[in-house]
Parts: C-alpha cells; structure tokens; sequence
C-alpha cells in the first residue's frame, strides 16, 4: 500500500443567499475578491437543503469549497488511524476464528 497524500476538499467561507442579492458591479467585485482570497480554482456551491439545528425550515446558502493536499500531519493521522483500524479489525477476525473453531470443534 502506498502511502500517498489525498486531496481534501474543504469549505472555506459559507455565503448567503442574501449576500448575492446586490448589484452585479458589486457581486462581481466580491467575486474578484474571493478568487485573489482562495484562488480561481475554489467553486462556489449551492446547498439548498441546509438546516440550521435551531431552524425550523432549510435556510439554503452557497458554500466557497476549494482542494487541498492534505499535510504532512493530517497524512500522519491518517495513516495512524487507518493502521489502528485495519489492526483491529483482524483481531476481531482472528478471535471470531477462534470462537468458530471452538464451536465447530476445529482446531
């Protein structure tokens, strides 16, 4: 298995759908500064279903999502994790293997 940065996306700004309701010299302009913020790469992406815990209804709104590689610490957490979780799971495999034998009466 290669241990190979992933590519994260992330959210990096939440906008309102009210923020978008100015004239298009300005939406252009707050546009222009998002691109010199996160890069022209970064999307702009509508989530019409979000919900607020406290709100009774979806209160839509646009997401600034842009990639990422992930870093060297956020590798090492991973890798750490998945090596855990993988250890784990064949030690649940190993003694299911066993608790088999004994009722079949393998050995």
């Amino acid at each position: 298995m290669i241990n190979t940065k992933i590519i994260i996306t992330e959210t990096v700004e939440n906008v309102s759908p009210y923020d978008m309701e100015v004239s298009l010299g300005d939406l252009q302009k707050k546009i222009q500064d998002w691109i010199i913020e996160y890069g022209p790469e970064a999307k702009l992406d509508w989530d019409a279903n979000f919900w607020h815990s406290y709100d009774t209804q979806a209160s839509p709104r646009f997401n600034i999502k842009r990639n990422r590689e992930e870093t060297d610490e956020e590798h090492d957490i991973r890798i750490k994790k998945e090596f855990e979780e993988r250890e784990a799971r064949r030690a649940r495999d190993r003694a299911e293997l066993e608790r088999l034998k004994k009722v079949l009466g393998e050995k």
